[in-house]
C-alpha cells in the first residue's frame, strides 16, 4: 500500500451523544474566516510547487480538504511552503498522481472529517475548503507520526498562542473530532507546556 493510498479511520461515530452535537455546533466555523476570528486566511502568492497544485490539482478533486502543514500555513502558524500539498479527500475519490514529495494525501472515512471544522476561502480565484486553525492543530497532533513526531504541532501551537488562540478552543476541537486517547495525551502535554510558557 503507497503512502497516498492509507486510510484514515475515525473508528468511533460521532455524535453519539447531546453534548457532542453540541460542540459540533460550536466548532463548524462560518465561511472565509480563520476560526471565526474575523482575521482572513493568508492569500498565497507563491509560484512554487504547492501552490501551484493547490490551484491545478485541487479543483480536480472532488471534496478535498487542505489540510496538515498546508493549512497551517495559510493561517500564518507555519512559515514558507517548502512541505507538500496536503489533502484529506473521502475514499474511493480519484486524486491525480503526483510525486509524494508534492502531495500527501489523507483519505477520511468518516464524513463529519470533512465538516467539523472545516471553512470555505477562496485561493487564487480557486474556492477551497481548508481545516480551521484548530482543527489544523487537532490534525496536527493527531497524525504526528506522518510529520515525524510533534515538533511541527508544538510549533504551530506557539504561533498559534502568540497570536492570541485560545487553548480551550483547541480542546473543544479535540472533543468534537473524538480525538483518540493516546493523541489527546500528546495534545495535553503541549497544551500544558504553552500554559507553562505563557
Amino acid at each position: 500500500m503507497g503512502w497516498c493510498d492509507r486510510v484514515e479511520v475515525w473508528r468511533d461515530p460521532l455524535f453519539l451523544r447531546p453534548r457532542q452535537l453540541e460542540l459540533f455546533g460550536q466548532v463548524r466555523i462560518g465561511l472565509g474566516t480563520s476560526s471565526g476570528t474575523g482575521l482572513p486566511l493568508r492569500l498565497l502568492e507563491d509560484s512554487g510547487a504547492t501552490a501551484r497544485l493547490l490551484r491545478d490539482v485541487y479543483p480536480r478533486v472532488r471534496g478535498g480538504v487542505v489540510c496538515m502543514t498546508t493549512a497551517a500555513h495559510l493561517h500564518d502558524l507555519l512559515p514558507g511552503l517548502s512541505d507538500p500539498l496536503w489533502l484529506g479527500v473521502p475514499l474511493r475519490v480519484h486524486v491525480p498522481q503526483r510525486d509524494p514529495a508534492e502531495l500527501h494525501v489523507l483519505r477520511w472515512s468518516n464524513h463529519p472529517a470533512f465538516e467539523v471544522g472545516v471553512e470555505r476561502t477562496v485561493f487564487q480565484d480557486v474556492v477551497i475548503m481548508c481545516t480551521t486553525r484548530e482543527r489544523t492543530l487537532v490534525d496536527l497532533v493527531r497524525y504526528r507520526r506522518r510529520l515525524g513526531g510533534p515538533a511541527v504541532a508544538a510549533r504551530c501551537l506557539r504561533a498559534y498562542s502568540a497570536a492570541g488562540g485560545r487553548r480551550a478552543t483547541v480542546r473543544s476541537m479535540a472533543d468534537a473530532t473524538r480525538m483518540p486517547h493516546p493523541a489527546r495525551l500528546v495534545l495535553e502535554t503541549l497544551l500544558d507546556g504553552m500554559d507553562a510558557a505563557s
